[in-house]
Parts: structure tokens; C-alpha cells; sequence
């Protein structure tokens, strides 16, 4: 089933609402939960229900009154409106604690990510096994991201060398990049990033913890 929505015409927020919600919907299918209600969803990301069913309106899939949501279906519909059925190449750059961290998620497969690659500049590090891969030079960045077919790039390096790291996997074709250097990257419009900035949150959330006691 595809959507009528293509991912470009919806806002960011609710692509962002639609992920978790997807995710919801494929830990409640591990669980055999048969449906799901907005109510549900509402309570599990602390939004009302009238957002969840404004979000689930950019999905071709409509949920049945009283019940709520089929799971499986709705998990299918999801996937379809995100585009991510098909599983997805994925290259690490830096493999320091971060970057072997990433490796051993266990959630990049069950979400159709399946880590081809880590990177690294330290000689000291190359050749090492970080998870089941082998660390592999950041010399031969280009050539590894052209044969494994890697289209996104996550970029777990130092802020001195992110914007470097960002130009070689932009040449050698990636597409989208996962950023967690904590400054803000340029590349072309044609290239997605998101950030995530881990320090900049937990400055945000210091602030809203000061504030909700004044």
C-alpha cells in the first residue's frame, strides 16, 4: 500500500511523531497486541490525541472507531508513508566509545538499518573488530561507501574533523547524514542531515527543569 503523501510534503515534526509511532507500533506487534488506540499513543509520547490523529491523517490508513488502530497494519502504513521498507546501508564514522556504542544497537536491524561500515583515522584502531565489523581506514572512505552501497553516514567524530567527515561521505554519494558533533554542519540541499546534539538537549532540559521550579 502507498501512501498519497509523499515524506517531503509533511513537516518534519510530524515525520519525526510518525518514526516513534512506528516503532510503538512494531513493539506492540512483538507483544501480539492487536490494536492500538490513538489514546494510547497519546499517553505513550505525552501529546493529546487530537495530534496523534491530525499526524495519522498524512497516512493512508484510517483507524476503526472504538478500537483504534490494527497493528500490523498500522505498522505497514507507517513504514510505507516513511519509506522504510526496504532496508537501509549505513556507514559509522568514528569508532570511539560513541561509534561502538552505535554498533551494538540492537534496534538498526528490527528498524531496516543494517550497519555496513565503521570508520576511523587512527591506525591504531584499523583492522580492530568493533561489533562484527572491522574498523576500515578513513583513507578508504570513498571506496567502502561505493562498494556496500552506504546511504547514510553517521557522523560520531570530534567537532575539529565533523565538517571534513561530512565533505569526504557527501563525495563519496551518501545522502543523508546523522550528525552528533555538537556544531552545525553545511552540506548541499540535496543531502539530508539531522542533528543530534547531545549536550545542547541536556542544556535545554537544565533550563526547563530550572524553570519549572520558579
Amino acid at each position: 500500500m502507498q501512501s498519497k503523501y509523499k515524506g517531503a510534503s509533511i513537516p518534519l515534526a510530524v515525520i519525526e511523531r510518525l518514526a516513534k509511532y512506528c516503532l510503538f507500533a512494531h513493539r506492540k506487534n512483538e507483544e501480539e497486541v492487536a490494536w492500538i488506540s490513538s489514546e494510547a499513543l497519546a499517553k505513550a509520547f505525552g501529546i493529546t490525541d487530537s495530534t496523534v490523529r491530525q499526524d495519522m491523517s498524512y497516512v493512508d490508513f484510517a483507524g476503526r472507531a472504538k478500537c483504534g488502530y490494527e497493528t500490523q497494519r498500522m505498522e505497514q502504513a507507517l513504514r510505507d508513508t516513511l519509506g522504510t521498507n526496504d532496508m537501509v546501508n549505513v556507514g559509522i564514522v568514528g569508532a570511539g566509545n560513541l561509534g561502538k556504542a552505535l554498533i551494538m544497537h540492537s534496534g538498526f536491524i528490527r528498524s531496516r538499518f543494517n550497519v555496513r561500515a565503521i570508520f576511523d583515522k587512527d591506525p591504531s584502531l584499523v583492522g580492530k573488530k568493533a561489533g562484527s565489523l572491522k574498523i576500515s581506514s578513513i583513507k578508504n572512505l570513498t571506496r567502502v561507501v561505493r562498494d556496500r552501497e552506504i546511504h547514510i553516514g553517521v557522523i560520531a567524530v570530534p567537532e575539529s574533523s565533523a565538517q571534513d567527515v561530512a565533505d569526504q561521505l557527501v563525495a563519496a554519494g551518501v545522502k543523508g547524514l546523522l550528525n552528533l558533533a555538537e556544531m552545525h554542519l553545511s552540506v548541499p540541499e540535496n543531502v539530508r542531515i539531522q542533528d543530534v546534539q547531545i549536550v545542547a538537549n541536556l542544556m535545554a532540559l537544565r533550563c526547563q527543569m530550572e524553570h519549572s521550579h520558579s
